[in-house]
């Protein structure tokens, strides 16, 4: 009896031979856009040697010989795989990932050496003017230190080092209740807050855990799993900062205001740079920490978080330099507010306005005027800034995910994954948004004939965007008095958990879910994992919407 072979779903990735001759296929597509014969054979020579990683994103030489539309076809080759983790280079990824590490590490003992025993000002003239600035910066925008009843902690959806495959609420509520030593103390307090999350569990003293992600085929991502109860404080901290950023004139929930103000800096004209940090997390070094914030605010986040690690790959644990790196629940804010701080300060003791500055995470929107003097300070302090990534002049600015050149946005779309039907739509998408119809048609032709489904813009990238497209009536709805219509489209149903399978925390949810709802007015734009789904092997489902 023959099987009919199954056919392929809409998120399921090829095989590896037919992804890369679809990707050799799509980059002779892009190839054909570009005029510049020495450039097209640079690149397709490049590509065969696997040599594209070392192409810079920007080229005002390259730029004067290509036009806009080559120059965007230019950046979309490099996409294929600059960004993407399914090629191999010939390198160790986690090896580069912990080489890096490790001289964060260097780099935050020699910062933390220098600000607590050097003279500052021999090293750097008017660093104490800075620093106080800065200080006090951070004291107006935070203002007292909040008690730990007024903190709106929640579990967030990634992994711990007691949570790891399956991350819900419902299992963070079962998993052993881990704190670092420095949270031991705080322990007590907690308990009385939340006294049904600890009812007869024992509280296990953890480190953090080093672990690597994939990021590129250059290198992985290093991140640090923390103790479960760390990170639910953790992300309390994160919120109550960031609603105080937010007053403070910070709106860390908006990147759109990063974004405008790359989409400005790329004009003729302006006086604008977007400065990007190498390793930016994981050189922010206890000691400037200790010197930036009041004492009260310092205690807080020093006893919840990780001042140990613990590296299983190479057996290794060891006591950490950085003060908190990704993983941690409030390293976003931490890096937020220290990076605008300290830039405030440098630009008012230069005498350089500060109504542009802008910043989030570790995307800063800067005076180029003020350059000199910023590179200056955040060495002294302990931070690199990565000179590939950051543009003081010229008409390309890069932050937030965008890319402006002269006002116009010329991000490509990446491939960082083995080819999926989802992403040959998304970039039939792409090109449909910038106007390209005829390689649109090409894209079209790639995507598997029993997974084209067409509608509208503006409703994900589940479906190819066309102009024109069959617009469903039922039959039931027309007879009612609607004038809409409905498309189909493909999305990602998440993986429901198993809740036939009793859990020891399952107690504890409807507590813990009627304690999200209460604290909702303050969280609402924060993310909680959700109770009833895991995380990662979403379910691809067909849907129809209907439209007014």
């Amino acid at each position: 009896m023959a099987f009919r072979k199954p056919r392929v779903s809409f998120y399921s990735k090829m095989k590896r031979s037919h992804s890369e001759s679809v990707v050799l296929e799509i980059s002779e597509r892009y190839l054909a856009e570009i005029k510049d014969n020495f450039v097209v054979e640079t690149l397709r020579r490049a590509l065969q040697e696997n040599t594209l990683h070392l192409f810079p994103d920007w080229s005002e030489s390259l730029f004067k010989r290509l036009d806009y539309h080559q120059y965007l076809f230019y950046r979309c080759f490099l996409a294929l795989r600059s960004k993407s983790d399914d090629i191999d280079l010939g390198v160790n990824r986690d090896a580069v990932a912990w080489e890096s590490y490790c001289k964060s590490e260097i780099q935050c003992s020699q910062t933390n050496r220098r600000l607590k025993y050097s003279s500052w000002e021999s090293i750097l003239p008017g660093a104490e003017s800075i620093f106080s600035i800065a200080k006090r910066k951070i004291t107006d925008i935070l203002g007292p230190c909040p008690k730990l009843e007024d903190l709106h902690c929640r579990f967030g959806p990634g992994a711990n080092v007691s949570c790891r495959k399956k991350t819900n609420a419902r299992h963070k509520l079962s998993a052993t209740l881990g704190c670092s030593m420095e949270a031991l103390s705080s322990i007590t307090g907690l308990r009385a807050l939340y006294p049904s999350l600890f009812f007869n569990r024992e509280v296990v003293v953890e480190s953090a855990e080093v672990s690597m992600v994939p990021k590129t085929a250059k290198t992985s991502r290093t991140i640090e799993f923390q103790p479960l109860l760390n990170t639910f404080v953790q992300l309390g901290i994160g919120s109550y900062m960031k609603r105080k950023l937010v007053r403070g004139g910070v709106n860390l929930y908006d990147q759109g205001i990063n974004r405008n103000k790359a989409r400005l800096a790329s004009l003729p004209g302006s006086s604008l740079a977007t400065v990007d940090f190498s390793s930016a997390s994981d050189t922010i070094s206890t000691w400037l920490v200790f010197e930036l914030f009041d004492p009260e605010w310092f205690d807080l986040l020093s006893n919840w978080r990780c001042g140990s690690v613990v590296y299983p790959e190479k057996n290794l644990k060891f006591n950490l330099e950085k003060f908190s790196a990704m993983g941690n629940g409030y390293t976003f804010e931490l890096e937020s507010i220290i990076f605008y701080a300290l830039s405030y300060a440098v630009l008012q003791s230069a005498g350089v306005s500060t109504s542009d500055l802008s910043i989030y995470g570790d995307d800063l929107i800067v005076p180029s005027i003020a350059k000199d003097r910023l590179l200056e300070s955040f060495s002294f302090f302990g931070f690199t800034i990565n000179d590939s990534k950051s543009y003081w002049e010229g008409l390309f600015r890069e932050s937030c995910g965008v890319d402006y050149v002269d006002g116009v946005n010329v991000r490509p779309p990446y491939v960082k994954s083995r080819m999926t039907p989802a992403r040959l739509v998304y970039l039939h998408n792409f090109f449909r948004r910038y106007g390209h119809d005829e390689i649109c048609a090409y894209f079209e032709s790639l995507v598997p004939q029993h997974l084209r489904l067409y509608g509208p813009d503006g409703y994900g990238d589940g479906h190819l965007v066309s102009p024109s497209f069959l617009k469903q009536r039922k039959k039931a709805f027309v007879s009612n008095g609607y004038s809409g219509y409905s498309f189909s489209s493909f999305v990602k149903r998440a993986r429901p958990d198993d809740c036939s399978v009793e859990l020891s925390g399952d107690r504890l949810l409807p507590y813990y879910l009627a304690y999200l709802r209460e604290s909702a007015g303050e969280t609402e734009n924060e993310r909680s994992s959700d109770p009833y789904v895991l995380r990662g092997g979403e379910i691809p489902k067909k849907v129809s919407i209907y439209v007014l």
